[in-house]
This record gives structure tokens, sequence and C-alpha cells, in this order.
């Protein structure tokens, strides 16, 4: 139990710097792990709407999205041990119907997007369960969005909305965007700035190289299919260049 409580307060200041960008993350406190411990430890109520999530509910946040307010990211520690059992639930497909559930009874806003961490491999199967979580997600009427982004003069679509994206928590121990090793990586998310990419290059948007949104540093810049990775790296020889992957 000590390990685990140790991985959830590395990956929440982990996660404080990756989500900055996108999110306001000045509300995300950084707690010592004997904080966590007692916060993990606590019995969580039956009535807790977040109580199919499993035991780690206290370690739970939320941050805003800084261009829409109105709109969260949540991030739920999902399906871990009972306090002082090193045993997690292993993930499953009822995921799909648990997270539905949280949208369908307004727990969660219509359009928030879902960060699941869990505490075992991401494997292929995972993969496409949460795949078949996010189609399913898609079928909803976005018109109400649309009035917002407009009225907001927002350069995102739906596309970027009603996610769930899918973490090992081992994954997110230390930032590896700050590792000296990893070049730059920017998510284009404008449908302008992919149109202007594409006339610089005088290509197709199927014509990009194609970087997989479970690849391990697009997953923690929270790249969607539709999306364009910008990479910037450095040459000692020619300084630094860029180049751009179609996330698919």
């Amino acid at each position: 139990m000590t390990q685990i409580i140790n991985k959830i307060a590395k990956s929440r200041v982990v996660l404080k710097s990756l989500l900055s960008k996108q999110y306001d993350t000045s509300d995300i406190l950084i707690y010592s792990d004997n904080e966590l411990e007692n916060i993990y430890s606590n019995q969580v109520e039956r009535t807790n709407p977040f109580i199919a999530l499993g035991n780690a509910i206290g370690c739970n946040f939320s941050v805003n999205n800084k261009l829409i307010d109105s709109v969260k990211l949540h991030v739920f520690y999902y399906n871990f041990p009972e306090y002082n059992s090193n045993k997690s639930t292993k993930f499953n497909k009822s995921v799909i119907q648990r997270i539905i559930d949280l949208y369908e009874s307004n727990t969660i806003n219509s359009f928030d997007n879902i960060i699941l961490i869990i505490n075992e491999k991401i494997t292929d199967s995972y993969e496409v369960i949460i795949n078949n979580l996010n189609e399913q997600l898609k079928l909803y009427d976005f018109k109400p969005l649309y009035k917002i982004l407009k009225s907001k003069k927002i350069e995102l679509e739906s596309r970027h909305f009603r996610n769930v994206f899918l973490f090992d928590i081992n994954s997110i121990q230390v930032n590896l965007l700050e590792h000296r090793l990893v070049p730059n990586h920017e998510v284009i998310r404008s449908s302008n700035e992919i149109d202007k990419i594409l006339k610089k290059y005088n290509c197709k948007i199927n014509e990009l190289p194609i970087i997989k949104q479970n690849d391990a540093i697009a997953r923690l810049i929270l790249c969607v299919s539709g999306d364009i990775c910008k990479i910037t790296r450095k040459n000692m020889s020619s300084g630094y260049y860029e180049y751009y992957r179609l996330c698919h």
C-alpha cells in the first residue's frame, strides 16, 4: 500500500505540470505520502456518485478548461485496491457503462473529459475497450457545444470533448516531456492552423506520417485523432527543425 500511495503522490505532481497548458491546475493540491494515505484510508459512503470507480475516490480531482471554464477534466484513479491491500480489480468492459452513467446522471457535465488511471499495464484489449467507450460517447448531440465555441471564438471541435484517456500509473511517475532526449511535442488542434500547415508544405492531411493516439508522448499531451502533433528537434549542425505527425 505504501508503494501505491507514493505512486499516486508522484502522479499528481506530474499531472499538475502535464495538464497546465490546457487546464487550470492551480487548485491541484500536492500532498505528502502521509496526507494521501489518510485521504485514501477514509471510508467512502455508499451514496457517493463515484463509488463505482473504486477505492481511491478521495485522490481524484478535477480541473477547468482554460478556454471554456464550464468544461472540466476529471482525473479518476480507477479500480485501485482497498486500503491495506495491494490487489487492484482488473480493468474490464464494465468501465463503459460506469462512465456513461456519470454523464447520463449529470454527475459530470456533458462535454467534460476524463483521465482514467489504472494500477496495471495497459494491454491491447484495454485499448479496444477505451476505443469502444469513446465511440459511444461521441453518439451525442454536440450542437449546444458548437454554440459555445462559436460565441467564444474558440477553434476546437467536438473531437476534443467527451473523451476518456487511459493511463498506467507507472507511466506518470516522471514527466517524460522534460527528459533531455524527448523533443518538444505540441498539439495543433485548430482546423485553421492545420490548414496553414498543409498549405505551407503543399500536402493533404492523409499524406502526413502517423502518430498513434496511444503513443507514449501523444497520450501525455492528450492528442486525439484528427489533431496534428508538431515535433521540434534540435540538430547540432542545423539548429532547430520541425516536423508534423497526424494523430490517428
